[in-house]
This record gives C-alpha cells, sequence and structure tokens, in this order.
C-alpha cells in the first residue's frame, strides 16, 4: 500500500479527522492535499481503490474526494461501505468527464458535490467548506 502517511502515524486510527483523497496522479492528489491544510482539513491521499476500500472497511473519513473515471465495480464497493453507515461522510466526485455523467452517478451513490476538472482553486475550496460545514446536512 502506498499510503502518504506522516512518519509515526495510524493511517486507519486517525481517518475520522481526514478528508480521503483517491486519486492516481499523485500531482493532483499533493496539489488538492496541500490545499486542504492551508484550510485547515487533514488529508490522506491514496492512489488506487483498492487502498481506498482497504481503509474504508475499517473507518470511514471526515469526507472522501474521488477521482472518478467509470470504475462502476469500485464505486458499488465504495457504496455498499457508504451506505451500511447512519451518517456516511461527504463524497466529492471529481472527474473530466461530462458535468451530468458525474452528477447522476454522484445522486446515485448519495454524493455531496461535484466539481469537473479542471476547476478553479476558488470552486474547489468552496465546495470543500459547503461539504464539510458543521452545519450542512447531507443526504
Amino acid at each position: 500500500m502506498s499510503l502518504k502517511i506522516k512518519k509515526g502515524k495510524n493511517p486507519v486510527k486517525n481517518l475520522l479527522n481526514k478528508v480521503l483523497i483517491v486519486n492516481e496522479d499523485q500531482n493532483v492528489a499533493s496539489s488538492l492535499s496541500m490545499v486542504l491544510d492551508n484550510m485547515g482539513f487533514d488529508s490522506l491521499t491514496v492512489k488506487s481503490e483498492k487502498e481506498a476500500t482497504l481503509l474504508l472497511e475499517k473507518s470511514l473519513p471526515k469526507a472522501m474526494l474521488l477521482n472518478y473515471w467509470r470504475n462502476l465495480d469500485f464505486l458499488k464497493g465504495v457504496h455498499s461501505i457508504l451506505r451500511s453507515e447512519k451518517t456516511p461522510p461527504p463524497l466529492i466526485l471529481i472527474g473530466t468527464l461530462p458535468v451530468e455523467e458525474l452528477q447522476s452517478v454522484s445522486r446515485s451513490m448519495g454524493g455531496a458535490a461535484v466539481l469537473r476538472a479542471p476547476f478553479n482553486l476558488d470552486d474547489f475550496e468552496n465546495c470543500i467548506q459547503n461539504c464539510l460545514s458543521p452545519n450542512k446536512i447531507l443526504h
């Protein structure tokens, strides 16, 4: 497993307070992680769906940023894990596919938001703030 974590930290134990970033592109994942850090959110990045699934089976994150590219098997697994929770974490789908497709997939999974890449920093920050606001009720 190639998790990006701080030395001496247990990723599963501390996942509840982190935003999980699932993105195979390390540059994108690092950029998103830096923005989240600047916003005051801790994050954990994984490159593959397999790594994400292993983590999600043990603990749920504060929120999840998922780079979506039509991997329905992975989405079914994530959906199964998330729907078993009374209060699932916000799921934000990111992708280059048409926004209508991203929205459809997001709705079917109870997602909180979609971001169509490329997106600007303001859109990303607004999305995160909206999804992680303590007064936000997600379904």
